[in-house]
């Protein structure tokens, strides 16, 4: 397929969360080391090799009785430290959490590195075309029919999907499958190299004022400001002939409005979008009378709309990722655009019993009263990709010929033979199941809390499924050892955990 690419510096100008989904739990995922201000998330290999796999039950008894993971490790092994158990490591440049604090993972790829997928800089700019060409077409943000409006429990909802449709994809013919135009938008996933954790702050609204809400205040892992990446962006040439061939008509107008289709149109509206945002959050904050917890917030906010109009052409400012609250997500054409009483429905849909007080009514900032998510993206010439490509094949090169121990490699020495999976095996043929016989067990990776699926091997073609009464999620997608506890007409009815397998 023909393909036209051009290279994005990525530059984060604040930290960055996209989150994995996962959330870590302090003692058994990850350990808070903080002397050396680091968290390492736990490689379960590493830490069995120090306390010994005859010693399992102990790792996995301080885990029920929340006792500390780090102290008996540090009993066995003197002068412990981070990457003698993490399978990658993390920053941590204000105070770290509790044992029982959880951390809101960052999405890494396969070899643990931090990554901005495409998928969600595609939503961002998404968001901006969307009120791009609704701004030309506002008469469609009032339209009952294109906005589901509808009661759900006294509630009226609403959606954008009736107008996307109308402003992105009208007219085209039914029989190609995917007609959307965001097709033609194709951004790769951006690698960094390092992450660092804090605890957000949460500005809060209550009668009283506004409040910085610890208890509401997650822990979070963060791709930090100051990182530089690069992104791949493609533009597949044969796709938009497609579209053009087939008579694309409507608001998105290819010939007319090029915006997806050439960096230099669509970098422009991007800064007119980011700037209106940060400029409505500026006048909401003074509208609310510049109360002192904001003061360093609304200086970073001002700071990011002087650096968006001093901009070299083709660069421009964008928010991504979690902590822009709904404005970021939708870019704020409801209070625009809406028909008043249908914002007010709209709002109490958020409000609930208070719709008297401001909205949004909370915002996620850093320990240091930043904004998240805001990048800065700037073209990169030929030179400045090959000066890339070469400094990145530089460091390969390097990683190849320097193990992670720091000795030189012998050119003859055969790599380690990787070790053999742990696999379940069924009971020797001719083996009766009783009360106290050990078999060996699946635990499935979706959790009920203390309740644990697991596939009981008792015989091939005889395997059956139960629960395991068991709180750690240590045990999670692995092959264990149980113990029959009940049998009913001759069947398995109940076990109990003994031990990883």
């Amino acid at each position: 397929m023909s393909q036209n690419v051009i290279y994005l510096k990525v530059e984060t100008l604040t930290p960055l969360h996209i989150g994995s989904g996962r959330e870590l739990q302090g003692n058994f995922e990850y350990l808070y080391f903080q002397k050396e201000k680091k968290i390492a998330l736990i490689e379960e290999e590493k830490v069995l090799a120090i306390i010994g796999r005859e010693n399992v039950e102990q790792w996995l008894g301080i885990i029920e009785r929340k006792n500390s993971l780090l102290e008996l490790l540090r009993r066995r092994k003197n002068n412990l430290q981070p990457a003698d158990v993490a399978r990658r490591i993390m920053d941590i440049p204000h105070d770290g959490p509790l044992n029982d604090n959880t951390i809101r993972e960052q999405m890494v790829d396969g070899m643990g590195r931090p990554v901005l997928p495409g998928s969600s800089f595609k939503g961002s700019v998404r968001t901006v075309v969307v009120n791009d060409l609704l701004e030309k077409s506002p008469g469609l943000a009032k339209d009952h029919q294109l906005l589901g409006k509808r009661q759900t429990n006294g509630k009226s909802a609403f959606g954008d999907r009736g107008f996307q449709n109308q402003l992105i994809a009208p007219n085209l013919r039914k029989d190609i499958p995917n007609h959307d135009i965001f097709r033609l938008f194709r951004p790769g996933d951006v690698f960094f190299s390092r992450t660092e954790v804090f605890r957000v702050s949460t500005f809060n609204k209550k009668m009283e004022g506004w409040k910085d809400e610890h208890e509401i205040s997650p822990w979070l892992e963060c791709i930090p400001a100051g990182q530089t990446s690069r992104m791949r962006l493609t533009r597949p040439e044969d796709t938009l002939l497609q579209f053009l061939g087939n008579h694309y008509e409507g608001n998105f107008d290819f010939p007319q409005n090029p915006m997806l289709t050439e960096w230099e149109k669509l970098a422009p509206a991007i800064n007119q979008h980011t700037l209106r945002l940060l400029e409505e959050e500026i006048a909401f904050w003074k509208k609310e009378g510049k109360p002192a917890i904001a003061g360093a917030y609304m200086a970073k906010l001002e700071s990011l709309k002087q650096q968006i109009t001093a901009l070299p052409e083709g660069a421009c400012l964008i928010r991504v990722g979690y902590g822009g609250g709904v404005n970021a997500m939708t870019g704020g054409w409801q209070k625009r655009l809406m028909a008043e009483q249908d914002y007010r429905d709209w709002m109490k849909s958020f409000r609930g019993a208070a719709p008297h007080l401001a909205f949004p009514k909370t915002r996620k900032v850093t320990p240091r009263s930043q904004p998240l998510g805001y990048l800065l993206l700037t073209p990169m010439n030929e030179a400045e990709v090959a000066a890339w490509d070469q400094n990145e094949q530089k460091q390969k090169n390097v990683s190849r010929a320097i193990p992670a121990t720091g000795a030189t490699p012998s050119p003859k020495a055969d790599p380690p033979s990787p070790p053999e999976p742990v696999k379940p095996q069924y009971p020797p043929a001719g083996t009766k199941i009783r009360v106290g016989t050990t078999l060996d067990a699946f635990v499935y990776t979706s959790s009920t809390g203390k309740q644990k699926k697991i596939g009981l091997y008792v015989g091939k073609g005889q395997d059956i499924d139960l629960t395991l009464a068991y709180a750690s999620d240590l045990i999670l997608g692995k092959i264990i050892l149980v113990e029959v506890t009940a049998i009913a007409n001759g069947k398995v009815t109940a076990v109990k955990f003994k031990g990883l397998k």
